[in-house]
């Protein structure tokens, strides 16, 4: 409802302006009486209308019309520029206005100029003066009911029905181009017109201004319209091969369509082992200006949402969790219903092995020229800190049968892989007793990191192991020992400015390097570790310099988000459009970051929108899409990037770029911390790796490009695996869609013959698959393309 200050201010507005067009309109008239009494012609009017007596009556219905346009002007404004709420007071009362003075151009018009109704619809003057009789009485009668409809239900503080928004919007549609149709196109009268245009350059400042700076809304007409508009263009093209803006805009749209129907909430499942609850930390105030360890409390309307997992022992890393709780689960991009694994024997056809070596296993290293090392240390390095689904679990693992010709014979037949760390919060006994023998809900899996990014790979996912990192220590009897007190300054602990192997290491050796996460480690993880920490260290510097009553735990928190909000940067603008080396994706992630209005934009004249697609992401508020916050297992599947490893490192010299020496991965690239021999080599420095990863390619992500030492990896713990086979099988057993299912529920036109998956890096990939599944499936094309979904 109108504030009472609105509705006088308006009214009295009304007023004068009705005063004005009286007094506008003796005028008007007087002159033209004088005009005509000195011999002259009257004006020539518009040659499709008839022509009034230019008395007072005839320019106070002008004057009347022209100031509803006027008043149409703010009102169309305002709607247009409405929020979710409504279009609130203001635009209510210019709307009412705008037809009262739209009522009054009636009443004089056909009253005094036309001298009755009939005339309206059969004019004695021939064109006719009224040139749409009937749209007029539609439009004035719809205006009129529109007008108290909307005063019926301010009055009674009332939610806005569906269908009266609907009509609203077609009604201000018609009258806006009905408007704009009676005024530039029809009128003969210079100001009128100039209102026309007025209406028309407003209203389209508006309609900019709303795309520009609000939040796009994926519910309104127009977001329908726009994501229908792309989807209807898809059926025919992908987005991919249109023009780079067009593309620009599709995937916008794309991204609407995805957030509408693929974020699907697993901590909705029930905790049927309650035991396995990790608690809630108390709150604390400091939550408020920094992040938890553990990932709590980053959302404070559902603290647990996207936390990590609790290990059993206080000393232990998170890969052996013991307790968690549902805002730690991993999410779904698919329905919930739809994400059951198939049983066995489907589980294993076709077969996990078969596919690793017959289509995934490299034969010869294809590299990705367009990248560098550092992409394929990187995403490693990401990945560690969005997501670990801890140590497999040691009993009940999963049987790959192997053919007699397969060399893994000789370490164990069948092959073993075993299954991912169960969920704490579910006993699936219980739920198959209580549902008929069944699960009612699909299977889910906890994270052991925190889902947020927040550089748990550096700084770890809980409390204790932060503390590990921040410890200062000594050397006592050939050891390092903690003192007992952090690292002075928010500091991370470096021993000249290196990483050093971890006191505390656990038995197994699978994480050794003092770090927040240390698993699967390699000379490329090496590198970055020890570049943000000291990073890190760098930063606390600086916040120091200009801070300096800080004390080191305000200092470490405030360096640890600004070191986490970089390497989110770099993923953003760096990684991605590298590794997806589209122009529309260039601009699209670089949008994602600074927006369509680009970087030095934003820093020139600041965010000048609410809208992510225009401002960025960074401080486009929180929206989490109907769907809590979580990474998803389909995020995780398309994270498998294994081809990216070379099978050597040629170290290189930064000075002048000479080969050095190409060091086999075996020989002191891969390995813990200790075992990196790359980095204890007298004839090169930190520098010369560092750089040789720089101008390195990379492997390409394609078939036949697997690292076969990946395929026989030990781990340091002794054990063997395939982790080709382990890929293939992690991503089933966890219910991944199989490849067209996948294409389906990402609303992409699935594979209909293996002829669409031809590769001009591999010459008869079609006719190897046919033979493969011919051979290995016994089943017909259509029905084995789902069935693939690494390497194809």
């Amino acid at each position: 409802m109108p504030s009472r200050h609105l509705v006088i201010t308006v009214s009295v507005l009304a007023v004068l302006l009705l005063l004005g067009a009286w007094w506008a309109a003796d005028i008007q008239a007087l002159q033209m009486q004088r005009w005509l009494a000195t011999g002259h012609l009257p004006p020539i009017g518009n040659p499709w209308k008839g022509a009034s007596r230019p008395d007072l009556h005839y320019y106070l219905t002008i004057n009347a019309i022209f100031v509803s346009i006027l008043l149409l002007i703010p009102a169309i404004s305002a709607y247009v520029l409405r929020r979710p709420s409504g279009a609130g007071g203001c635009w209510l009362m210019f709307w009412t206005a705008a037809w009262f003075f739209f009522a009054l151009h009636l009443w004089f018009g056909v009253e005094n100029v036309l001298g009755s109704v009939a005339r309206v619809f059969h004019d004695t003057q021939s064109p006719p003066r009224v040139t749409n009789p009937t749209g007029d009485t539609v439009i004035s009668l719809w205006w009129t009911a529109d007008v108290a409809l909307a005063w019926w239900f301010a009055a009674r503080a009332r939610p806005v029905p569906l269908w009266i928004h609907i009509e609203r919007g077609v009604l201000t549609a018609v009258i806006f181009i009905s408007g704009l149709m009676s005024s530039i196109v029809l009128s003969s009268n210079d100001h009128v017109r100039v209102a026309g245009i007025l209406l028309l350059l407003i209203a389209m400042a508006s309609v900019i201004y709303r795309v520009v700076v609000y939040p796009f809304d994926p519910t309104s007409v127009s977001g329908r319209i726009y994501t229908w508009f792309f989807q209807g263009i898809n059926l025919v093209l992908p987005w991919h091969r249109l023009p780079t803006w067009w593309a620009v805009f599709n995937l916008g749209a794309l991204r609407v369509v995805l957030r509408q129907n693929n974020l699907h909430d697993t901590s909705i499942i029930p905790v049927s082992n309650p035991a396995g609850l990790a608690p809630v930390p108390a709150f604390e105030p400091r939550f408020l200006t920094q992040r938890n360890m553990d990932g709590f409390y980053n959302d404070l309307s559902k603290p647990s949402m996207g936390s990590s997992s609790d290990p059993e022992r206080t000393d232990a890393n998170s890969m052996h969790f013991t307790r968690s709780n549902p805002g730690a689960r991993f999410g779904r991009n698919i329905p919930l219903a739809e994400a059951f694994p198939e049983p066995e024997p489907a589980l294993m056809t076709p077969s996990p092995r078969v596919v690793s070596r017959e289509l995934l296993a490299r034969r010869t290293f294809i590299p990705a020229t367009t990248l560098n090392y550092l992409a394929a240390a990187w995403i490693q390095f990401e990945t560690h800190d969005w997501f670990n689904h801890g140590e497999p679990a040691p009993d009940d693992p999963m049987y790959v049968e192997l053919a007699d010709d397969d060399p893994w014979r000789q370490h164990g037949c069948p092959m073993k892989i075993r299954r991912t760390r169960s969920d704490p919060t579910r006993d699936y006994a219980r739920e198959k007793a209580e549902n008929g023998g069944r699960l009612k809900s699909p299977p889910s899996y906890a994270n052991a990191e925190s889902h947020w990014w927040d550089a748990s790979q550096i700084y770890g996912s809980n409390r204790e192991t932060t503390a590990r990192l921040r410890a200062q220590r000594r050397m006592e009897d050939g050891k390092m020992v903690p003192t007992g007190e952090p690292v002075p300054d928010g500091k991370l602990y470096l021993d000249s400015d290196n990483l050093i192997v971890d006191p505390n290491a656990l038995d197994d050796k699978l994480e050794t390097a003092l770090t927040g996460f240390s698993g699967n480690w390699w000379a490329g993880l090496s590198l970055l570790h020890t570049l943000f920490a000291r990073e890190h260290n760098a930063i606390c510097d600086e916040l120091k310099r200009y801070n300096p009553d800080w004390d080191g735990d305000r200092l470490f928190n405030a360096a640890r988000m600004i070191n986490a909000a970089l390497m989110a940067k770099i993923h953003t603008v760096e990684w991605t459009p590298a590794i997806l080396a589209h122009p529309a994706l260039q601009i699209g992630m670089k949008a994602n970051w600074w927006g369509l209005e680009t970087e030095r934009l934003q820093r020139a004249i600041g965010r000048i929108s609410e809208n992510e697609a225009f401002a960025g992401m960074p401080l486009s508020g929180v929206d989490h899409n109907g769907a809590d916050y979580c990474l998803t297992e389909e995020f995780v599947s398309v994270y498998r990037l294994h081809p990216l490893m070379r099978d050597d490192l040629p170290v290189r010299s930064a000075t002048d770029g000479r080969l050095l020496r190409t060091v086999p991965n075996g020989e002191g690239v891969i390995g813990n911390l200790d075992q990196l021999a790359v980095f204890n080599s007298t004839a090169w420095d930190f520098a010369d790796v560092f750089y040789s990863f720089g101008v390195a390619n990379p492997g390409a992500i394609t078939v036949h490009n697997y690292p076969n030492f990946l395929r026989e990896l030990v781990r340091p713990n002794g054990e063997m695996l395939d982790l080709a086979s382990v890929d293939i099988l992690r991503d089933r057993e966890r219910g991944v869609p199989r490849y067209n299912r996948f294409l389906k529920f990402l609303h992409k036109k699935p594979v209909g013959s293996f002829d669409d998956l031809a590769n001009p890096l591999h010459p008869g990939l079609p006719q190897e698959l046919r033979r493969f599944t011919d051979s290995r499936c016994r089943a017909a094309e259509g029905a084995t393309v789902p069935r693939f979904h690494h390497g194809l």
